[in-house]
């Protein structure tokens, strides 16, 4: 089995949407004198894992269903191209599974049942978006899915583990706007596959309603993630420079312009490169601003 592949199958580029929200949660917890980086690193293990159970769970089962056409517009697929079977994805896909488990353990000892919801329930949709009778991501509900659970579940999730059970509301301004992120990742995805899943039957929101809303979709998910980033600088207990984490979106919101004045093709694999890059850089700066005095 190549290694090479079995990355490139991992899909290392979009990874940094499961790392940001952690941070997040972190970030809030430092800010209560509570922050805890052993749990902060095996939740973001935790987290890794189960996405990459959903990347090559995806590959596989877009391969099996036939999606994945010689037209593909996207990063080539590895079952799809013949490198990797798909006995050695299943396989992958099993101990990627079994790596989310074992990360788990400790955080479902220490958060209880609350944390052992959200890991079963995080699998079972990692592996339901693309397989089982009623695919969520051919159905358009990856877009709900995703700004659930990698916005305010996950930050929410973070925070209950390292700082309890004392939410505010700047948990879910935050936790939205890295959901919001997760859904204009997913949407500049889909948005540049709208043509080949229309003809494979793949009923994403930009097929159901044309290449005009995936282009809005993409450009509110991004622009509401800013101003909810902003606001979180005015949260009480927050500190004020917190808020200067959106401005790490603004490269992303001039680059969103041109999705309104091009049509969908390859060129938008930079784009989705560009969303998970910023994401990653927004979890990272807000945990770091929040470990300022202030």
């Amino acid at each position: 089995m190549k290694i090479e592949a079995v990355v490139r199958a991992s899909r290392p580029k979009t990874l940094g949407i499961s790392i940001a929200p952690v941070l997040l949660g972190a970030g809030l917890a430092w800010r209560v004198d509570r922050f805890s980086l052993l749990f902060t690193v095996l939740t973001i293990a935790a987290a890794l894992s189960i996405q990459i159970t959903a990347n090559l769970a995806n590959d596989l089962f877009d391969y099996l269903g036939g999606v994945d056409g010689d037209d593909r517009l996207g990063p080539p697929r590895m079952t799809a191209l013949g490198i990797l079977s798909p006995r050695s994805m299943v396989l992958l896909t099993v101990l990627s599974t079994g790596s989310a488990v074992l990360f788990g353990l400790p955080l479902v000892v220490r958060g209880g049942l609350p944390i052992l919801l959200i890991g079963v329930s995080a699998i079972c949709l990692a592996v339901a978006y693309t397989a089982g009778p009623f695919p969520l991501g051919k159905m358009g509900l990856g877009e709900f899915f995703v700004f659930i659970y990698f916005g305010p579940v996950a930050v929410l999730g973070s925070y209950y583990l390292q700082a309890g059970p004392d939410f505010s509301y700047v948990h879910l301004l935050g936790g939205a706007a890295v959901g919001l992120l997760g859904v204009a990742l997913l949407s500049v995805n889909n948005l540049r596959d709208i043509a080949g899943d229309a003809g494979s039957g793949k009923r994403t929101l930009a097929v159901r309603f044309g290449k005009d809303f995936g282009r809005l979709e993409i450009q509110l998910s991004a622009a509401g993630a800013f101003a909810l980033l902003c606001l979180t600088g005015f949260a009480p207990g927050i500190p004020l420079h917190c808020g200067l984490s959106g401005l790490v979106l603004v490269p992303l919101l001039i680059s969103l312009r041109h999705v309104g004045q091009r049509e969908p093709g390859k060129w938008m694999n930079g784009l989705l490169a560009q969303v998970s890059l910023t994401i990653l850089c927004a979890g990272f700066s807000f945990f770091l601003l929040c470990a300022l005095p202030g």
